[in-house]
């Protein structure tokens, strides 16, 4: 049991680590080594020896990190007003909150390197969690009013907005640019909808 609870440890260093690396350098410049190190690890196989590859590495990074931002915006969506700019408040200030601390501000990071590498972002947007994030903003941006046939892609391109804006601004800093942030983020997912209403179509 003690063996299990050192490995799991291990693990949890070593993820905190890659998305400390990627944070800083982005994705493409990490290699196993590199996380290894950060990690205060001496054997340079240490990360093949608990995760294999590189890609299920930055897998198990998701894993444990998409469940939590998911359960943070679900929560913040059933507290606001079904209109644009609360659909945009509730994602900027469910990754702003996860960005409060160090290690959050470095998962946000790490989400922005991955999302922003043209190799590695299907990795993130082909998984059937972000998919469901990117559904529950599309739904709730088309309930608001935006076309359906682009809510899906405007709630994909809201998630990008505001998770590489949140990593590119110092954690001190996030809260001065909420404001802003959720009007380019509700702008972008409004966009159409006035045209629509005044359509008289849904």
């Amino acid at each position: 049991m003690q063996k299990q609870a050192r490995a799991e440890l291990t693990r949890h260093r070593l993820i905190g680590a890659t998305e400390q690396l990627v944070a800083q350098w982005g994705i493409e410049a990490v290699n196993l080594r590199d996380v290894g190190r950060e990690a205060a690890q001496r054997n340079n196989s240490v990360v093949q020896y608990h995760f294999g590859t590189k890609e299920l590495l930055v897998d198990s990074v998701l894993d444990l990190r998409l469940p939590e931002l998911g359960e943070r915006l679900d929560t913040a969506l059933a507290s606001g007003d079904a209109d644009h700019r609360a659909l945009a408040l509730a994602l900027v200030k469910a990754l702003s909150e996860l960005a409060s601390t160090p290690e959050g501000h470095a998962t946000v990071g790490f989400l922005s390197g991955v999302l922003t590498s043209q190799r590695w972002r299907p990795v993130l947007t082909e998984r059937d969690d972000f998919q469901a994030l990117v559904a529950r903003i599309g739904s709730a941006a088309k309930s608001a009013g935006t076309p359906g046939a682009v809510s899906a892609s405007r709630a994909k391109m809201a998630i990008v907005l505001a998770v590489v804006t949140i990593a590119a601004t110092e954690p001190a800093d996030v809260p001065s640019v909420r404001a802003d942030l959720v009007e380019a983020v509700g702008g972008l997912l409004s966009a159409g909808a006035r045209q629509l209403a005044g359509s008289g179509r849904r």
